[in-house]
Formats: C-alpha cells, structure tokens, sequence
C-alpha cells in the first residue's frame, strides 16, 4: 500500500461486521475443542490424538485443493514461513498445551494463555504494518484481561508459580501463537487454501516422529468414540478453523485477531453449559462485557488515526 510520508493513513481500515463475524466463528469453532479433546484423550494420548487430528485436517485440505485445482506457486520462501507458522501455530503449541494441562487447573491455563494478545500488541508493532502501539490497543488488552481474572477468580493468581515448568509450557505455547501470527501476516499471498494445505502437512511431519516414538499405535486401538473425535477435530477445529484463521489474519491486524485467546474461554463455558449442563455464571458475562468493551477501545483508532508504516 502506498502512503505518503508524514500522512496520516488506515492500514487496515475500521472493523466491520464480517470482521466480527469471522472473529466469533473461528472462536465458537476452536472453543468446541476443548470438550471433544477431553473426550478423545480417554482413547488416546495428547500426542496421538494431535497427530492424527493434524492428519485429517491435512488430507480434508489438500482433497479440497485437488478437485479445485488450485495452483501450487510454491517458493523456497514461502516453504520457509509454512514451517515455522506450522511449528509454531500447530505443532509445538499442541504439545506444550497437552503437557502443561496435565499438571495445572484449566483456570490457570486461561491466564497464562491470556498473555498471547499482550505479546501479539508488541511483536506487531515492530513487525506488522499499520498496527502500532497506542494507548486505545494497551486500555483494551488490560481489559480484556481483567475479564479473564474476573473469570477464573483473583484467587487463581495465587498459584502462578507452582508447578513452574508447566506453567512456563503453557505460557511459552501463548508465546508460540503470537509469533505465529505475525508469520502468517507477512508471509507470501499465493491462495488460503494451498498455504493452509502445505502448513497442516509439514506440522504433520513434525509431530509424527515424536507420536510413532512416544506411543505406537495400530488403528485396532482406535474405538468409535475415539476416531468421532479426530474426525471433528481434523474437520473443524484443524481444516475449517485454519482457512478462517487465514482470512481473518489477512483483512485485520495482529491484535485484533489475538482477541480470539480472550473470548475463548468464554465460549468454552458456554459449550460446558450446552453440552455438560454447567452454568453460564455472572462472572462469564461480566468477562464476556469487559473484553467486548476493551475491543471496543482498542480499535476506536482505526477508523482514520492508526498510522501507517
């Protein structure tokens, strides 16, 4: 985009209501998530189900891509970003997530993924065009993330620093999304379609090895329970979520895409309610109202303030 020096110009331009809408699909989507993997893992281990998660999703794309004959403009630098976005968007967040889980309540695990948008907010500046840092983008990520202490409750920060190596996997995953954004921001333009295909392929071979190692299975262990959850989670939570992901990250910027680690834990309690008969309690709605208005905030700039690099 050109711009003239010393103007000032909109990037990205004011968010629209395909824009939230994009937001919230791509949310509800990997909020189910949580419940199907909790259900997959009585069958499997993290590591397996993750694996062959990876594969469905990857073998639904790249199905898609063939009766669509897409074109394959591939480059070494495009291989080049596709690796490290499937590292550090799929599999090693995968992993850390699994494992950090396994010692640490949900509560905290909200928290500590809640640092991703504040990281996202200053990797961007830096490395992303048009989303600078302001005082708008800082008042709406403080308040995204008091919603997420209202949510789990002030007592669950007391026990950030026990179980420390989990807590740092599950931090350093939240890490692991921030830079994978900034990746997929600004690598090459060839379709959503084929660069999504190529990503759920090489994260794949990356986790395969670990999964062939770690725990061997034969598709006999696989009962039908088990195999409906990798089936949902390769369609929807892998495939669809990566092509929605891919487009939001293509109209909007860094930290507006990285709201999706504030509100999900929101619509997670909402599918525990739909699906486990859970409550939908108070503290969820005043969560749900803090990050809404931090959004809010955080893009009242962008409608003809936001600067332009």
């Amino acid at each position: 985009m050109k711009s003239n020096i010393g103007s000032r110009k909109t990037y990205f331009g004011p968010v629209t209501f395909t824009h939230i809408i994009l937001l919230i699909s791509l949310t509800i989507i990997w909020s189910s998530s949580f419940v199907v993997i909790k259900i997959g893992v009585e069958s499997l281990s993290p590591i397996t189900l993750t694996t062959l998660r990876l594969t469905v999703g990857f073998l639904a794309l790249a199905f898609i891509s063939i009766i669509k004959n897409i074109s394959w403009p591939i480059t070494a630098k495009l291989l080049s970003s596709c690796f490290w976005s499937a590292l550090f968007g799929c599999s090693l967040p995968f992993f850390l997530i699994s494992w950090g889980e396994t010692k640490i309540e949900s509560g905290i695990a909200a928290i500590l993924m809640s640092i991703m948008p504040l990281i996202t907010l200053f990797l961007s500046h830096f490395f992303t065009k048009g989303d600078r840092l302001t005082i708008q983008k800082i008042i709406g990520i403080a308040l995204g993330f008091a919603g997420i202490i209202i949510l789990v409750g002030p007592g669950a920060m007391t026990e950030i620093g026990n179980q420390l190596s989990y807590q740092c996997a599950i931090a350093s995953a939240a890490a692991c999304y921030a830079v994978n954004i900034i990746i997929m921001r600004n690598m090459d333009q060839p379709s959503i379609l084929s660069r999504s295909t190529i990503i759920l392929g090489l994260a794949t071979l990356q986790l395969a090895p670990f999964s062939i190692f770690v725990d061997p299975i034969s598709i006999t262990t696989l009962d039908p329970v088990g195999l409906t959850a990798i089936l949902y989670l390769g369609l929807l939570p892998t495939a669809l979520a990566m092509l929605l992901f891919f487009k939001l990250v293509s109209v909007r910027e860094p930290s507006f895409v990285s709201y999706v680690n504030y509100i999900l834990p929101v619509f997670g309690l909402g599918w525990g309610a739909i699906i486990l008969d859970e409550t939908f309690s108070l503290n969820a709605i005043i969560c749900l109202c803090l990050i809404l208005a931090g959004m809010l905030v955080a893009n009242l700039s962008t409608g003809g303030n936001q600067n332009s690099r």
